[in-house]
């Protein structure tokens, strides 16, 4: 800590909290395992609740105790953050709206598997459909028949 940072926090008026024992003790073992003050602890988790939001997009979510323990038990058997948990669970339940060539191959897919021989239209969908994405893969989609 700076000789500045000394100065600054000695012109901070003294703050009486109250608290119930076993929050107390809560705090010192979490501040203990921080290797932080209780009041540095304190002070840490206010600034983390959100009462100094900002505007990087992101937000924070309160999860039921046993919900979260499970979620930090997954994280540490994969060996990964707990915020890819979160992404994967909701990139599941919201998945990105289709893209057009995505909705191309699909009915391309399905016809292809439910019918072994195509009709003439069929076929000309699907080599419209080849085309397209082809075309999109050199990164100039355009539909078939709007080629000039």
């Amino acid at each position: 800590m700076s000789t500045d940072d000394r100065e600054l926090l000695a012109n901070i008026t003294p703050f009486g909290l109250r608290m119930q024992p076993g929050l107390k003790e809560q705090v010192a073992e979490s501040a203990r395992r921080n290797n932080r003050s209780m009041n540095a602890e304190i002070v840490a988790r206010l600034q983390n609740s959100g009462l100094d939001r900002s505007d990087d997009g992101s937000f924070r979510i309160w999860l039921p105790p046993e919900l979260l323990a499970r979620v930090l038990d997954e994280a540490s058997r994969r060996e990964t953050d707990p915020n890819d948990i979160f992404h994967e669970v909701i990139e599941k339940a919201f998945p990105p709206p289709p893209t057009l060539e995505g909705e191309l191959i699909a009915m391309a897919d399905k016809l292809a598997f439910e019918n072994r021989e195509k009709t003439e239209r069929e076929k000309l969908f699907i080599t419209f459909v080849d085309e397209y994405v082809r075309d999109a893969a050199k990164g100039e989609p355009t539909l078939p028949w709007r080629k000039k």
